[in-house]
């Protein structure tokens, strides 16, 4: 048996205590350093986690001060000035810039997908802005009752006389619906359409005669929502503008024309020479699709006969392509879009995309839960997304003829036509569910009928990007660089025109500091104390068994296998003493953690252990280092020193 082993088991008490010393020190060194450990891996992936972005401010075009994002709500678009063209060239060199999500706003005609309209879940949600305009694009069969003009007249504009514009408002008893979104109510009993219009005849006339019946290709206005206050506890309610709260049965509306459809050559008008009065009309240029047709009888053996087969193959279809239809917003980081950035919009079932998924432009999408609710859509399901490029514009909910119940500004999607095809189409897999505001004012919101996919996704997305929208770009920063950034446009003349948001990532790095220098000042505690721990274990040990390797020399023992039993008499003691701290460490972890860091941090057994063996390592090295002086001693004084108090011979 090794006679250091049978030493040390001789000596009960002294092996134990030695023992507890190690267990006690290996127990603090692992505690602290797991805790650190854990510290600074929660410190990585907290800086993965989250995301800074940059949202560029409108700038007021008149006066070219920054707005805020309140005051966006209502003044918003137009063209760039050149300060924001500046503002942007030096945002896109700043140091702290990581990247650029430049956003797409597309249309999608989703088979079998019914288009969510604003009202289409809630009535009392319904606004027009949201569902102009592709929505709201309807053929109704109606008879007309009354015409009544309201020209636009010439104004005197900064000393120039400006063109006015005839324009019309019609009374149409209402026939029928013939295409027109499934959400929309039809008019109550005898209820009369108003429709408006600036479209004419080529030669001035007006297209419409008392009496005649036509179908008409416009915008469908339902009943929009009033609000007021309750008689009884005097809050604020919402109702809809009907004939049972004292409106005129008239209060349809269905507008004939809109200068979303500009950009299709089957929507363009041509505008008259202005007369001696300076005043012009426009009608509908040659070649284009009709925005109105006479009919006799019943408008069905209209639509059958040859006449009518323009509306029946293609305006009538190019409306239920509308009708199926969701908007579709392209990008490369979800969490840069401000909804999302400042937790208005949350995941509610599944997950976000991936960094895979965003690089490799996966057929992955996101729908709002509103969008899945209607459409009976769950995770997993797949949609199958016909692309368009419709363009968009700004919308102001403040409308001449119509009253709505608050004021602001939203982004809508033009309708969906054959010449904004983008010929992009593909199944995409719904990965999550969202939920957020469904319809709200904001330039910065979107609504619940938009689909999220990745923006490689789409081949060729540079080509839709807008880099004059401020909606549609957002600048992402390194996390904790706002005050850098700020700086730096600051020192360029163009501070404040950006607002920041950090998902509160400022207050939770502070926080981490704190708690990752506790864990530090734990971990060299617990350092200092394995030190402390190993010079008293190695003094005592050596000193009771350094006799006893002085022995095992003189008797002939080779100093090599001395070395090797003292040891590994050593090594049983740390092996153990390790083990015990291992698991010591493991019961107080959670105790240790809560008292020096605030908080019970979770334990990690294999950082634990892994720290554990490292000590014993360590401990087993030094230990191997320090015994070899011991069996190496000089077992005979050399000739001629002479013995302690002795002169030389």
């Amino acid at each position: 048996m090794n006679a250091f082993i049978r030493q040390f088991s001789r000596r009960k008490l002294f092996t134990a205590l030695l023992t507890l010393l190690l267990a006690a020190a290996v127990a603090l060194f692992s505690i602290g350093f797991s805790a650190w450990q854990n510290m600074m891996d929660q410190a990585a992936g907290i800086n993965d986690q989250y995301t800074t972005i940059a949202i560029p401010m409108a700038m007021d075009q008149e006066d070219k001060i920054v707005l805020s994002l309140e005051e966006q709500q209502r003044l918003y678009g137009g063209d760039r000035t050149d300060d924001q063209l500046d503002r942007d060239a030096v945002a896109l060199n700043a140091p702290q810039l990581l990247s650029v999500d430049r956003r797409c706003l597309l249309g999608a005609h989703v088979e079998g997908m019914r288009a969510l309209s604003s009202g289409a879940l809630d009535p009392l949600q319904y606004v027009y802005e949201f569902d102009s305009y592709c929505y709201a694009f309807s053929v109704l069969a109606a008879k007309c009752v009354s015409i009544k003009d309201y020209p636009t007249f010439p104004q005197e504009i900064d000393g120039m006389l400006a063109q006015g514009t005839f324009q019309f408002s019609a009374m149409f008893e209402f026939v029928d619906a013939v295409s027109r979104l499934d959400a929309y109510d039809l008019p109550y009993g005898d209820a009369e359409i108003e429709i408006f219009g600036s479209y004419y005849n080529p030669d001035g006339s007006n297209p419409f005669e008392v009496g005649k019946t036509y179908l008409l290709r416009g915008f469908y206005v339902d009943y929009n929502i009033g609000s007021g206050l309750s008689e009884e506890d005097n809050t604020v309610i919402k109702y809809r503008w009907d004939p049972d709260h004292g409106r005129p049965e008239s209060f349809h509306f269905f507008y004939l024309d809109n200068p979303g459809f500009l950009r299709s050559p089957q929507f363009a008008f041509v505008s008259s020479q202005p007369d001696e009065e300076n005043m012009c009309y426009h009608y509908p240029a040659e070649g284009g699709l009709p925005f109105w047709a006479e009919y006799t009888g019943d408008w069905r053996e209209f639509l059958n006969s040859e006449e009518g087969r323009v509306w029946r193959e293609k305006i009538i279809p190019l409306c239920e392509v509308n009708h199926h239809s969701a908007t579709v917003v392209l990008t490369d980081s979800l969490q840069s879009m401000y909804a999302f950035n400042t937790g208005s919009a949350l995941m509610l079932e599944g997950r976000e995309f991936t960094s895979a998924e965003y690089i490799g432009g996966a057929p992955v999408c996101l729908v709002s839960a509103a969008y899945a609710q209607f459409n009976h859509l769950q995770v997993g399901d797949t949609l199958n997304l016909e692309f368009y490029n419709p363009g968009y514009a700004a919308r102001d909910m403040i409308q001449s003829g119509v009253i709505f119940a608050s004021e602001g500004v939203t982004v809508c999607r033009f309708p969906m036509v054959p010449e904004s095809r983008t010929g992009v189409r593909g199944d995409y897999t719904i990965v999550g569910i969202y939920t957020a505001p469904e319809f709200s004012m904001g330039v910065h919101n979107f609504h619940a009928d938009t689909i999220f996919v990745p923006k490689a996704s789409v081949p060729n997305a540079a080509q839709y990007e807008d880099s004059n929208s401020d909606y549609l770009n957002t600048y992402v920063l390194e996390n904790g660089t706002a005050e850098a950034f700020e700086a730096h446009m600051a020192e360029q003349g163009y501070g404040g025109m950006f607002a920041y948001f950090d998902q509160n990532f400022g207050d939770l790095v502070e926080a981490m500091e704190s708690l990752r220098s506790n864990a530090l000042r734990l971990l060299v505690l617990g350092g200092a104390a394995l030190l402390v721990a190993m010079v008293l274990f190695l003094f005592l040990s050596l000193r009771q068994l350094g006799p006893t390797a002085r022995g095992m020399r003189l008797l002939g023992v080779c100093g090599m296998q001395v070395w090797r039993e003292l040891l590994g008499a050593l090594g049983v003691v740390i092996a153990a003493a390790s083990a015990l701290g291992a698991a010591l460490g493991a019961v107080l972890y959670g105790r240790v953690t809560a008292a020096a860091l605030s908080q019970a941090l979770v334990l990690r057994p294999g950082v634990l252990l892994a720290c554990a063996g490292g000590a014993a390592v360590l401990l087993l090295a030094v230990a191997a280092a320090c015994a070899l002086p011991v069996v190496r001693r000089q077992l005979m004084n050399p000739a001629g020193k002479k013995r302690r108090g002795q002169g030389v011979v």
